[in-house]
């Protein structure tokens, strides 16, 4: 399981989390977050072999939410 950090206003991490529970175990949107560089961003797991999948999910869904950044392959 891979730990990612992704850049989300506080608003809209419940409609991502919605998302997420809806691809049954493709990924999980923790509300863990941390302040880097003055940006929001909260832990999403992301377990092996659906890593392809959540980046073209998150991509997708930028057109629909304020999604920034995507940090990866960070320690669990």
């Amino acid at each position: 399981m891979e730990t990612w950090l992704v850049e989300l206003d506080e608003g809209e991490i419940h409609f991502l989390a919605a998302i997420l529970e809806g691809y049954d175990g493709i990924a999980t949107l923790t509300r863990d977050y941390q302040l880097l560089e003055g940006k929001t961003y909260f832990k999403l797991l992301v377990p092996a072999g659906f890593e392809q999948e959540v980046e073209q999910l998150l991509r997708e869904l930028r057109g629909y939410a304020a999604i920034g950044e995507v940090r990866r392959d960070l320690a669990g």
